[in-house]
């Protein structure tokens, strides 16, 4: 997998709407480095110009206009799935199961589904073991984004399977 050297918010988009336009996305990112670096915002609008049906949006950013657009826009998203730990909390098992049953369904309206996971080293051991599982035999359609302030603290399997975007 290719890595890259410390890059900003617009660099890491320009490089994966290269590795997207050719058919090279992989199927997990670790977007990594210190808080206030953009990372998550970076993971963000890469879900939303994954899940907008306007031509192009890969490159130009979404339309804001489409059904796809206003559902992520709305938080409602059927094929952007979030688990996001609250504050000093832990992800626990019980999540990530729900976010490997709702992996398993077909694509809603866009073809292309999404799953964010923030902080990803918020995962508790029992969690992390699960996630590893749908890492390893992920399902087609499904992009993992995992956003990581500390991507030492996550299971090198974990890191081994995700492309790291460091910022």
């Amino acid at each position: 997998m290719a890595r890259w050297g410390l890059i900003g918010q617009d660099t890491a988009l320009s490089h994966l709407e290269e590795a997207a336009a050719g058919g090279r996305l992989p199927h997990g990112l670790l977007f990594t480095g210190p808080e206030g670096t953009g990372k998550a915002s970076a993971a963000a609008e890469l879900a939303r110009r994954l899940l907008c049906t306007a031509a192009g949006a890969l490159r130009t950013g979404p339309c804001g206009e489409c059904r796809g657009c206003r559902l992520a826009a709305a938080g409602s998203h059927p094929d952007w799935l979030t688990l996001e730990a609250e504050s000093g909390k832990e992800i626990r098992v019980d999540a990530v199961r729900e976010l490997t049953h709702a992996a398993q369904l077909t694509p809603h309206e866009s073809g292309a589904r999404v799953a964010l996971l923030e902080p990803a080293e918020a995962l508790n051991p029992y969690a992390a073991n699960a996630l590893l599982k749908i890492l390893e035999e992920p399902p087609g359609s499904l992009l993992f984004l995992l956003v990581s302030h500390r991507p030492e603290r996550l299971l090198p399997t974990i890191r081994s399977r995700c492309q790291v975007v460091p910022f």
